[in-house]
């Protein structure tokens, strides 16, 4: 499983609230470049290779990959309090 650096995290806190809303009500209002700019900082430019294409055009896929996304960030959180 992937675990975030610092960098990667620190970069990812403007979209928290938005990562946020697709975990907890399941809701998601996005543009599509901070869509992209979410997954590059997470998987890096190869970012395609660890997401469905789905993840750009379904709303489902794209609410399911945000949530993990801020699982990863939580659990960053969760690691830099131990």
């Amino acid at each position: 499983m992937i675990t975030l650096s610092k960098k990667q995290y620190e970069s990812l806190l403007p979209y928290y609230d938005k990562l946020k809303s697709a975990k907890y009500s399941k809701t998601i209002l996005i543009i599509q470049m901070h869509l992209i700019r979410i997954l590059e900082t997470t998987y890096g430019n190869d970012w395609r290779s660890h997401v469905s294409n789905s993840v750009l055009s379904c709303g489902s896929c794209k609410i399911k990959e945000l949530t993990k996304i801020c699982t990863l960030m939580e659990n960053y959180e969760k690691g830099s309090k131990e």
